[in-house]
């Protein structure tokens, strides 16, 4: 025992040590090559990424039953809905470029089948007195004139 003893105290300790000691006295062997520092950083990156994927997966789950209670859920078809009030939005070229006759008279039909009553006519930006710049929509009173004269209740309005 005194051999043992004198050797601990000329022998230096190893770091980190290959053994610890437990509480009851008992020794318990660690994974060679692996300080508790690496377990650590080991668990503590398993825990964020089980974090993540259950975040992830709540995320999805939760998107998804939105979805589903937001839907619209009827066994009524789309034209049972329609009152013939609809609008449509309509591109610039219709008041920035001369049309024909039959160019507006195919769009006047077109309005008429689909119970367009109010036409959203794209004129650029208005001036700050509300009124429209004839070089951004030189056609635009064509334009109304024509919807006007071919379907007499259709709203033209600029937008």
């Amino acid at each position: 025992m005194a051999l043992k003893a004198r050797e601990r105290r000329t022998r230096p300790p190893v770091w980190p040590l290959s053994t610890s000691k437990k509480a009851d006295g008992g020794s318990s062997a660690a994974v060679p090559g692996v300080s508790r520092r690496s377990n650590l950083r080991r668990f503590v990156k398993g825990a964020v990424w089980t974090l993540l994927t259950l975040a992830m997966l709540l995320a999805g789950v939760g998107a998804y039953g939105y979805w589903r209670v937001s839907q619209t859920v009827t066994s009524y078809a789309g034209a049972h809905f329609n009152q013939g009030h609809n609008a449509v939005w309509l591109e610039h070229t219709w008041v920035g470029v001369q049309h024909s006759e039959a160019d507006y008279d195919a769009l006047a039909n077109q309005l008429e089948r689909e119970q367009v009553a109010y036409v959203f006519a794209h004129v650029g930006p208005l001036t700050s007195d509300g009124s429209i710049p004839d070089t951004l929509a030189p056609f635009a009173r064509a334009f109304a004139d024509a919807m006007h004269t071919r379907l007499p209740n259709l709203k033209v309005l600029a937008w």
